[in-house]
C-alpha cells in the first residue's frame, strides 16, 4: 500500500526537466542509470560521472540512438 502511495505522491509532485540541467554521480548503473535515463526522457540536458568509462560510453550511445 505504501508504494501505491508513493507512486501517487511522486506523479502529482514531479517538476518538469525540460531544459533543465542535472548531475548524476554513479551514472553508469543502478540507481543513477536509472536518474540518467529518466532525466533524458524527460528532456534534461545530462551530465553524468562514474569509474567505468565504457558503460558511460554505452548509455551515451543509447541516449544518442533514441533521440534520432
Amino acid at each position: 500500500m505504501r508504494a501505491v502511495q508513493l507512486s501517487r505522491l511522486e506523479e502529482d509532485t514531479m517538476l518538469p526537466f525540460t531544459g533543465k540541467n542535472v548531475v548524476v554521480i554513479g551514472g553508469s548503473r543502478g540507481v543513477g542509470r536509472r536518474v540518467v535515463e529518466a532525466s533524458i526522457g524527460d528532456g534534461a540536458r545530462v551530465l553524468a560521472v562514474a569509474r567505468q568509462e565504457e558503460r558511460l560510453r554505452q548509455l551515451a550511445g543509447r541516449s544518442r540512438a533514441s533521440k534520432s
